[in-house]
């Protein structure tokens, strides 16, 4: 590698837009090797935000222990770090961590990190997280019952993202969509949805391994009775390296299943 190369893969700045451009794609795992760089850390304040998304992608690797903890950390600084009143994009991005993060535990935190979110973003006028706050709100009523509500929300953040064409949102909502029809049986159904976002992901740089579609394929497979493709897809899955396995959009090691297909089981 040249030393000009060299320099830019080593600057902090470019680090972290790589590793939010991971994030933004739902693809921690990347995010988080990016993140473990020391020269990382020394780049512009939203690197105090950041840091907590190191914090709560070791607490999914190590299972949900960890978990209340981080999300309390992550309460106290927004109700008293002055950085986290004054500047709403790194308010923001903390309430979607922790929206994330009480997702693992319940339904009634997740869904009051996800209202504050979508209030923020409104401030900002940021129509992306706009759309996938109110989708997560989706997420929120399903876990909590209210499935007319869910649908119409998820199907809206679904059509939302298409239309703002974000890649990793829409591949995120395919995939949940997708495991819906897995639970119900509709496992022609459930492909479709599998397919769309497989195509999305392979046209979209910087996604990592769709670990969440293919779990999903697998299940649906297996409902089939397709078992050859079952049985290929799954030597497929094994033979990912564990990294691969561990980010929040497509799964994680200890959390391999979306929300909606997790608390249907």
């Amino acid at each position: 590698m040249s030393a000009h190369a060299q320099a830019a893969a080593d600057d902090p700045d470019v680090l972290l837009k790589q590793a939010l451009r991971y994030g933004d794609l739902y693809n921690w795992a990347d995010a988080a090797s990016l993140l473990l760089k020391p020269s990382t850390f020394i780049a512009r304040v939203e690197i105090v935000a950041m840091r907590y998304t190191h914090t709560w992608s070791a607490a999914l690797n190590y299972g949900t222990t960890l978990a209340p903890e981080v999300s309390e950390e992550l309460g106290a600084e927004l109700d008293k770090n002055p950085l986290l009143q004054s500047d709403n994009e790194l308010r923001l991005f903390c309430l979607m961590v922790r929206g994330d993060i009480d997702g693992e535990i319940d339904a009634v935190p997740m869904r009051r990190d996800w209202e504050a979110a979508l209030k923020v973003a409104k401030v900002l006028g940021d129509k992306k997280w706009e759309n996938r706050a109110s989708g997560e709100i989706g997420f929120s009523q399903f876990l909590e019952g209210d499935m007319a509500a869910a649908r119409q929300k998820v199907a809206g953040a679904l059509m939302g993202a298409m239309m703002l064409g974000d890649a990793g949102a829409q591949i995120r909502y395919l995939a949940a969509i997708g495991h819906a029809f897995v639970q119900m049986g509709s496992y022609d159904d459930s492909l479709g949805y599998f397919d769309k976002a497989l195509k999305i992901a392979a046209s979209t740089p910087d996604t990592g391994y769709p670990f969440l579609v293919n779990e999903g394929r697998l299940q649906a497979f297996r409902g089939m009775g397709n078992l050859d493709a079952a049985e290929q897809l799954a030597d497929e899955i094994i033979a990912r390296p564990l990294k691969t396995k561990t980010c929040q959009g497509n799964s994680s090691s200890n959390h391999s299943r979306d929300r909606s297909s997790r608390k249907e089981r």
